[in-house]
């Protein structure tokens, strides 16, 4: 995981870390854990916001709710594609709302 690109790009870029976001992949935190909670922490230390993409696709997304402080998550599609037509899409991203709702996050 190379997150010092980022940092360079923010450098170079002179964009105000707070105005970055990262999105990361449940793939990514799955090759190396430690590692890339560590650089994510890093990223998070200097100020750029970090999403969890594609929430609920993956067999562990809960377990990285529990070990890591996103800022925001992002219900994947194949969960919001048919709110309103279909009543289990739209239980299920209601009861993810609601998770999120009760889980620590942000720079706290």
């Amino acid at each position: 995981m190379n997150f010092i690109r980022a940092r360079g790009a923010l450098a170079q870029s002179g964009l105000d870390p707070h105005r970055l976001e990262l999105e990361v992949t449940e793939g990514i935190l799955i090759r190396d854990t430690e590692e890339t909670l560590v650089a994510l922490s890093q990223q998070r230390a200097i100020g750029v916001r970090l999403a969890m993409d594609d929430f609920g696709t993956g067999y562990a997304s809960l377990g990285y709710l529990r070990k890591f402080r996103f800022d925001k998550i992002k219900i994947d599609q194949s969960f919001v594609q048919n709110l309103g037509s279909d009543p289990n899409s739209e239980a299920i991203a209601r009861a993810v709302i609601a998770l999120w709702n009760e889980v620590p996050r942000g720079r706290g």
